[in-house]
């Protein structure tokens, strides 16, 4: 019995060893949510002012709810540094450089005389220049997350082929 219970032991420490990340992969969690929260909050630049969400504009409204869902996940980022809250913040900012395209589009496709959704046509033009360097940015913040997620899978891999 107790060859058993040493046997268990060791199994639970070799894999606490092999799952949990490096002291260097968790500092780089750590920076990197700094940076993205330092980011969202400048893509919501523009939206911050409306703080009385039921007085604010629909584009203020959704901006808002899309920033706070990406440092909600942010969040997660910094109490759970591994490759998986990574790749979901991934997906968050993919998500966020997807609507801000869909929104860059529609005020720059749309007639001049017509109506948009959410109350853009107050800032018809000005929400184009935003969209656009929002795409940019959240579009880079996801490509760099899932280079860092493919990096960390890559050597998470051959250290366990290692061990």
């Amino acid at each position: 019995m107790a060859k058993v219970e040493r046997w268990i032991v060791a199994m639970r420490r070799g894999w606490r060893r092999l799952l949990a990340p490096p002291e260097d992969w968790r500092r780089h969690c750590y920076r990197m949510a700094i940076v993205l929260a330092v980011m969202t909050l400048l893509t919501a630049a523009p939206a911050l002012r409306y703080w009385r969400l039921a007085a604010a504009p629909g584009w203020a409204q959704l901006m808002l709810l899309a920033a706070g869902l990406q440092l909600a996940y942010l969040a997660w980022l910094a109490t759970n540094p591994d490759w998986a809250a990574v790749w979901v913040v991934m997906i968050a900012f993919a998500a966020a450089a997807t609507m801000l395209a869909v929104a860059g589009t529609m005020t720059l496709m749309a007639p001049t005389n017509s109506d948009l959704p959410l109350g853009l046509e107050a800032v018809r033009r000005p929400a184009a220049a935003w969209c656009l360097v929002g795409t940019a940015l959240c579009a880079a913040a996801a490509y760099y997350c899932g280079h860092v997620v493919q990096t960390w899978k890559r050597q998470s891999i051959n250290r366990r082929a290692a061990s």
